[in-house]
């Protein structure tokens, strides 16, 4: 296989697969999910291991309170962060009607973001394999007049 089909490849798998993921976290199933307003209780800072180059990694676990019906539920664990939160910040998060105290993160940005570079990849990969194509074609014309074939 050539080397433009290969890089074509790669990256046309790369994209059908962050659209997915895109399509997924933006699209998600709502159906039995209302949405409503948590507030940011409490954010905690859970240092891990260090990376490659030494520095500490940060996971962040974020709390949030809000209301459904006359119940008021404190400390549920929103399973999202985004650097733009802080304590007392109003968030959008979904929660399941049967069971309240299951909620999802309104990660829409988030998919949003996904959908645009998985879309991205996939129109550079085609752009990318006519160019190295040609780049491949136009070496190999070369070498046959250098040739004398």
């Amino acid at each position: 296989m050539k080397l433009h089909n290969i890089v074509a490849v790669v990256m046309i798998t790369l994209g059908a697969i962050l659209l997915g993921f895109g399509c997924s976290v933006t699209f998600f199933d709502k159906s039995g999910y209302q949405e409503t307003t948590a507030t940011i209780q409490q954010i905690d800072v859970l240092t891990e291991e260090a990376d490659y180059r030494g520095r500490p990694q940060n996971d962040y676990k974020v709390y949030v309170t809000y209301k459904v019906g006359d119940v008021v539920y404190e400390h549920q664990s929103l399973g999202y962060y985004q650097s733009d939160f802080y304590v007392g910040k109003q968030v959008k998060i979904y929660y399941n009607t049967a069971n309240p105290a299951n909620i999802k993160a309104d990660a829409s940005l988030f998919g949003i973001i996904l959908l645009i570079v998985g879309g991205a990849l996939i129109v550079i990969a085609f752009i990318a394999r006519r160019f190295l194509k040609a780049a491949e074609e136009k070496a190999q014309n070369s070498k046959k007049i250098v040739n004398g074939t």
